[in-house]
């Protein structure tokens, strides 16, 4: 197993699941960024994707469906299209559509319904873990506030 510590992004807007999934991620080797809904994140905005060639902002996201300014799938459909480099991506949600569901799916996303257990996401997220090149380079600097590190 790398002995690195991978850095995931979080975009839920329930407060108690984001704070939650925070503190386990934290738990199990990972640093945390979350954000209350993808509006709050910098890159968002941004024309293209802000990383330099070589690196990345994070190496996993998990994203909520329903979100108040856009759903889950157009962020990262979004961030994709300006050239987001991240590979490991997670959308989860209490209510998709079956063409949601289905698109993530398609997509390659890991695709889970609400409510799950935190164990439930354990062997993606270890996954995710082992498949991370120690040699990433991590952008620095480059996630707008207001950001919850833990």
């Amino acid at each position: 197993m790398n002995s690195i510590q991978p850095r995931v992004l979080i975009f839920e807007d329930d407060t108690p699941l984001r704070d939650t999934l925070s503190l386990y991620l934290k738990r199990i080797g990972f640093e945390v960024v979350s954000f209350p809904d993808p509006c709050h994140f910098s890159f968002c905005s941004a024309s293209q994707c802000p990383c330099q060639k070589n690196q990345i902002c994070a190496d996993v996201i998990i994203t909520d469906m329903r979100m108040p300014c856009m759903t889950g799938l157009e962020f990262i459909q979004g961030q994709l299209q300006k050239g987001c480099k991240i590979k490991n991506i997670m959308v989860m949600s209490a209510d998709f559509t079956t063409p949601e569901y289905q698109q993530s799916m398609k997509s390659g996303y890991f695709t889970i319904a609400k409510p799950f257990s935190l164990s439930d996401i354990k062997y993606w997220l270890e996954e995710c873990k082992n498949n991370i090149d120690p040699n990433r380079d991590l952008a620095t600097g480059c996630l707008k506030k207001p950001v919850t590190l833990i």
